[in-house]
């Protein structure tokens, strides 16, 4: 579960703190208030490529940190792999100006691509056209492994 996402400097976000309980989350509002920003700046901590036109102008980084509570009945292997011993996933996002991003899990470095398929059984970003994931070999495995258990 979603337990806390922090954002500083992200396209139009000064500074945000949220927190998130248990059930659904729905965020409303008129259109340009920010509700798709946030969404980006999730998607930077489930994998997804950065660049510094998101970072807000006059600033020389944008960070995304975001707090997950995982049961250790829903790890897979990959996840298992970042997060250890705890029970607690904390991914952080780093975009910097005229530099590579930085991108660690619980204050290690790691590769978006692993991030990405860690990640896919933790969060989803479902928008118009995302149904297309379903034609993603990757997805497809994490929902056998999802439903068809450990063994």
């Amino acid at each position: 579960m979603l337990s806390s996402v922090t954002i500083q400097n992200f396209a139009i976000i000064d500074s945000l703190h949220l927190d998130f309980k248990s059930g659904l989350t729905i965020f409303t509002g008129e259109t340009g208030a920010g509700k798709s920003i946030i969404i980006d700046a999730l998607s930077q901590v489930i994998g997804k490529m950065g660049d510094e036109s998101l970072i807000q102008t006059g600033h020389d980084e944008a960070i995304v940190t975001a707090a997950f509570t995982i049961p250790d009945s829903q790890r897979l292997p990959a996840l298992q792999d970042l997060m250890g011993e705890t029970s607690i996933l904390t991914i952080t996002k780093r975009l910097l100006r005229n530099k590579p991003s930085i991108t660690t899990a619980n204050g290690r470095p790691v590769t978006l691509k692993k991030l990405r398929v860690a990640m896919h059984s933790v969060l989803n970003i479902i928008g118009q056209h995302d149904t297309l994931q379903l034609f993603d070999s990757i997805y497809q495995l994490q929902l056998v492994d999802t439903y068809g258990g450990p063994d």
